[in-house]
């Protein structure tokens, strides 16, 4: 889901949607407690990435996630409930 931003008095610029999460942006779009998004990552049952030290979930890998684990539900129908 894109944002528009307003640049100068008449331009606007499409802003694409983050491409990644922190723990605590996706538990809080999924519906989960930091905690349990954070024990589903220690026992490898939720995709993330690791950028640093720091624990980061892509978009598209939630997606898929959502897809195998509830079937017919998209991210974007998760935020728009959330909205």
């Amino acid at each position: 889901m894109s944002k528009r931003a307003v640049v100068g008095e008449r331009q606007t610029v499409e802003v694409p949607a983050k491409l990644s999460l922190s723990v605590t942006e996706a538990a809080e779009l999924l519906g989960f407690t930091e905690k349990r998004l954070r024990h589903l990552i220690a026992h490898r049952r939720f995709p993330y990435r690791r950028a640093g030290s720091r624990i980061v979930i892509l978009r598209a890998e939630l997606q898929r996630w959502l897809d195998g684990s509830l079937p017919g539900v998209s991210l974007e129908e998760v935020e728009r409930r959330l909205a």
